[in-house]
């Protein structure tokens, strides 16, 4: 399995397909020199999802249906924002990691 299709699988079951650029860019801040056709391994495991955890508030700002008609088919894309969201949650607790996407945080308002 690659890192690439590590990646796929995971956030595919969201109904999330990572482009080139977003591995790209998830990959980036790893700081690792790999990329998405190299071989994964249980090493890159807490890398890779701590990768994920700042790529998520990025792919949180796409829309959550896409569709495009060409030729007179139509294709529907849609992701699962509350699953994305749970995954985001669950990689903060495991990692101890502050939760940067919960509404339910407290806001401070000067006056």
């Amino acid at each position: 399995m690659t890192i690439g299709e590590y990646v796929q699988g995971l956030l595919g079951q969201y109904g999330i397909r990572v482009t080139e650029a977003e591995l790209l860019l998830m990959l980036a801040d790893t700081r690792l020199a790999v990329d998405g056709s190299d071989t994964m391994s249980t090493g890159l495991v807490d890398v890779l999802n701590l990768a994920m955890v700042r790529l998520i508030p990025y792919l949180m700002t796409l829309p959550a249906a896409r569709s495009v008609a060409e030729n007179g088919h139509s294709v529907s894309v849609t992701y699962d924002k509350e699953g994305l969201l749970a995954l985001y949650d669950y990689l903060c607790r495991r990692y101890n990691l502050d939760n940067q996407l919960d509404g339910d945080r407290p806001t401070v308002t000067f006056v």
